[in-house]
């Protein structure tokens, strides 16, 4: 009897002393803080947006956000870093447009774009714009594949450097209107920018928040929309898809888990993003900054990425386009 009753209080006590735990384990999702990773450093677009959703993410959810900046190597570094993650729904990260590029500039990356990540939101896009020097004497697309049809090559543009949204945009209108241009890559959007509003380069593809304060200014001007729906910020700048039809760039911004997350909790999460976007509010800030709210399925993102993967991959590979 006094083993009998020794094993059963040893049982009685393993249980107690799990119960805790188990209980921990089986609440609903989530329990504790929640990171995101941002790949780039403080400070620039992506964190911005991240730092916009903090609050009204930590509200629905009715836990702490933590921002995770983990820049370098154009985002792939805190890339890796994500998809290394536990796949429990505690550690998100917020991806750029490039996050579908990075296949096929890269001859290696530590991780598969296709196969190490679970979408949740495609949160924001961002229009693009070609813009030009204020003087410059060209008005409108057409003017300006005019004179680079006159001489193949002379036509200079900026980027914030090689296999970039701005660059792989000026490698799509070179293809569109079988026309040459020059590249001219910086180490960054501000010294591209300055350049540009200073006439050393031609022109450039860039996002419309960030040329709006130069076309503000006086210093630039902008000639076309690369997005093909054009912008109510950008009312009478017509898209370059009136000339050449089906020409559409724009940046984007998304939500992703590393792959193996449960479907319940990308689904939980996809549905408070999206109540977040809705909020008049956040979209008032949201369009403040330039950005327009998007939102709606996991599956959409998928598509968008596929799509970009698709479309961004043949012209890298056929500009042989390499970092």
């Amino acid at each position: 009897m006094n083993r009998r009753t020794a094993l059963l209080t040893a049982a009685m006590l393993i249980s107690v002393l799990t119960i805790p735990f188990s209980a921990a384990a089986n609440s609903p999702y989530p329990n504790k803080p929640i990171v995101i990773v941002v790949p780039y450093p403080a400070g620039g677009g992506v964190d911005n947006l991240a730092r916009m959703l903090q609050e009204p993410l930590a509200k629905r959810l009715g836990q702490p956000i933590v921002i995770e900046n983990k820049g370098g190597a154009a985002g792939t570094i805190g890339t890796a870093q994500l998809a290394r993650a536990t796949p429990d729904g505690y550690t998100l990260g917020l991806v750029f447009d490039n996050h579908a590029t990075a296949p096929a500039i890269y001859k290696s990356l530590p991780y598969s774009v296709a196969d190490d990540f679970a979408s949740i939101i495609h949160l924001v896009r961002l229009p693009m714009v070609l813009a030009v020097p204020a003087d410059s004497p060209y008005n409108n697309i057409e003017d300006f594949v005019a004179a680079a049809k006159a001489s193949p090559g002379k036509l200079t543009y900026a980027s914030p450097g090689t296999g970039s949204s701005n660059h792989l945009a000026a490698k799509l209108l070179e293809e569109t209107a079988d026309i040459s241009l020059t590249h001219v890559p910086y180490r960054g959007g501000a010294p591209a920018m300055t350049d540009l509003a200073g006439g050393h380069v031609d022109a450039m593809f860039q996002n419309l928040l960030t040329t709006m304060p130069f076309v503000n200014s006086g210093r630039l001007k902008m000639i076309a929309m690369a997005t093909a729906s054009g912008s109510p910020s950008a009312p009478g700048i017509p898209p370059i898809s009136d000339a050449f039809p089906g020409f559409d760039v724009f940046s984007w911004m998304a939500v992703v888990a590393p792959q193996g997350t449960p479907p319940a909790i990308l689904e939980k999460l996809n549905m408070e993003f999206n109540q977040i976007l809705s909020d008049p509010d956040v979209k008032a800030r949201l369009h403040a900054a330039g950005l327009e709210p998007v939102g709606g399925r996991a599956k959409d993102l998928d598509m968008l990425i596929e799509e970009s993967m698709k479309k961004w991959g043949d012209i890298i590979k056929r500009a042989n386009i390499t970092n």
